[in-house]
C-alpha cells in the first residue's frame, strides 16, 4: 500500500486511464469484480471531490477517465494528483492501459463503434493518433502501463487480478439460493 497504513478511513484508489478501445472498461468490470466500488467515465473535474469523501466512504475505489472527461489543463490534473500521492488517507495508483495503432484500429472496425474524436471530423487513424498525443501527459504520470495489444480480454483480466491482489485468481463465490413449492 505504498507505506500508508490501511484503516477504517483511508481508501484503496485506482485511477484507469488510457486510449480508447485499449481496454480500460474491461479493468474496470474486474476491479469491481475484485471489490472496488467504480466509477466509469468520472469527469476529472470531480476527482478533487470524490477523493474528499471517499476515505470516509468507500475503502477501494476505481475511477475510469479517458479523453471525453479530461480537465482543460493537464497542469491541474498533474497537481492534483501529486497532492493524491501525498494525501495519508488515500493510497492511489494511476494505471494507463494502452494498445498499438494498428489493433486499436482493428478493434475499432471489429465493434464499429465510433472514436470519441471522431465528432471533431477525423478520420479513425487520425483521431487515434490525437487521443495519443493528448493523452501522453497522464501516460507519463502513470504508476503502472498495460500494453494490450496482444493480450485477450481474459488475459487483461487476469493480469490487473494479479496486479491489484497478488495472485492471477479472483476467489471463489458461491451463491446458494433454496426454494420449494406448496
Amino acid at each position: 500500500c505504498k507505506g500508508v497504513i490501511m484503516t477504517e478511513d483511508t481508501c484503496k484508489l485506482v485511477i484507469i486511464s488510457g486510449r480508447s478501445g485499449s481496454g480500460k472498461t474491461v479493468a474496470l468490470r474486474v476491479l469491481e469484480d475484485l471489490g472496488y466500488y467504480c466509477i466509469d467515465n468520472l469527469p476529472a473535474m470531480f476527482l478533487e471531490q470524490l477523493t474528499a469523501v471517499a476515505p470516509a466512504r468507500y475503502p477501494r475505489l476505481a475511477v475510469s477517465i479517458d479523453i471525453r472527461n479530461m480537465p482543460d489543463s493537464m497542469e491541474s490534473l498533474e497537481g492534483f494528483y501529486q497532492r493524491l500521492k501525498n494525501n495519508q488517507a488515500i493510497s492511489s495508483t494511476l494505471i494507463f492501459i494502452d494498445a498499438d495503432d494498428a489493433v486499436l484500429v482493428k478493434r475499432y472496425s471489429e465493434t464499429r463503434r465510433l472514436h470519441p474524436l471522431s465528432r471533431r471530423k477525423l478520420s479513425l487513424d487520425e483521431a487515434i493518433v490525437l487521443e495519443n498525443r493528448l493523452l501522453s501527459d497522464i501516460a507519463a504520470m502513470a504508476d503502472l502501463r498495460i500494453d494490450t495489444s496482444s493480450l485477450s480480454v481474459h488475459d487483461l483480466a487476469t493480469e490487473i487480478t494479479t496486479l491489484m491482489s497478488g495472485r492471477p485468481e479472483r476467489n471463489l463465490v458461491l451463491v446458494f439460493e433454496s426454494f420449494g413449492f406448496k
